[in-house]
């Protein structure tokens, strides 16, 4: 993809974005802007309380089932080395998954064995956000193994390549 496209589509997706903050009814939508805005294959946003795990899936692609929601919910937020360790790097920090975790030591996760890879998902560019004392939301854009991960500088990320 070249320059010239990929500024027409972060543009689209800004403007769905404003669109979105003014009307609810597009926020199902925007995951999948979000994926296909940066080649990716799935995205999510989440909000969750901090420290119980209690959280609500704001908009995401359609690989995730309800299914798979409630397990997340249910269990599997304890275990998302992605989120936990992805905060460690600081709100607002975008990185990518190598940086949070390596290929080899992801395979060996609960979280990856039993939860990512029933959504078909490997790599991952995202962010953790504080959106008060007790909340975050998490922004994940996910890539398939055989697609490769992000680069952050995609995102104006301070992380190396993915």
């Amino acid at each position: 993809m070249g320059i010239e496209e990929q500024h027409r589509r972060v543009l689209d997706l800004v403007g769905h974005l404003y669109d979105a903050a003014l009307d609810d009814s597009l926020l199902p939508s925007l995951a999948t802007r979000i994926a296909t805005c940066f080649e990716a294959q799935s995205t999510v946003v989440a909000l969750r309380r901090v420290p119980t795990g209690i959280g609500a899936f704001v908009t995401q692609t359609d690989n995730y089932s309800a299914k798979n929601v409630e397990a997340y919910n249910a269990h599997y937020w304890q275990t998302d080395v992605w989120a936990q360790r992805g905060a460690d790097f600081g709100f607002g920090k975008i990185v990518a998954s190598k940086d949070i975790v390596t290929d080899a030591e992801l395979e060996h996760t609960e979280f990856h064995a039993d939860w990512l890879r029933e959504i078909g998902i490997f790599y991952l560019v995202g962010s953790v956000f504080a959106v008060s004392r007790d909340e975050i939301a998490i922004l994940g854009i996910h890539r398939t193994r055989v697609s490769g991960g992000l680069e952050t500088r995609l995102f104006g990320g301070v992380a190396g390549g993915g």
